[in-house]
């Protein structure tokens, strides 16, 4: 897991839908002695790597619509 941390954390945002898999995440890091600078940011050689929450939604109608076409 932590080949797959230090890849994601190779961007500048990394977002997720709910503060719970935010909060996972920053977890995870520091679990790995990745340095905080604040609670939504960290420090690597090179950049910062901010953490957010940003949720999201989808068009219930047209999937809803999709489902019951028989294409």
């Amino acid at each position: 897991y932590k080949k797959l941390l230090r890849g994601v954390l190779n961007a500048e945002v990394v977002g997720f839908h709910t503060n719970g898999y935010v909060n996972n995440f920053i977890e995870c890091c520091k679990s790995i002695n990745i340095p905080m600078i604040n609670d939504n940011e960290m420090v690597l050689p090179g950049h910062t790597v901010r953490v957010g929450h940003f949720p999201m939604g989808i068009d219930y109608q047209r999937f809803a619509t999709a489902a019951k076409s028989k294409v």
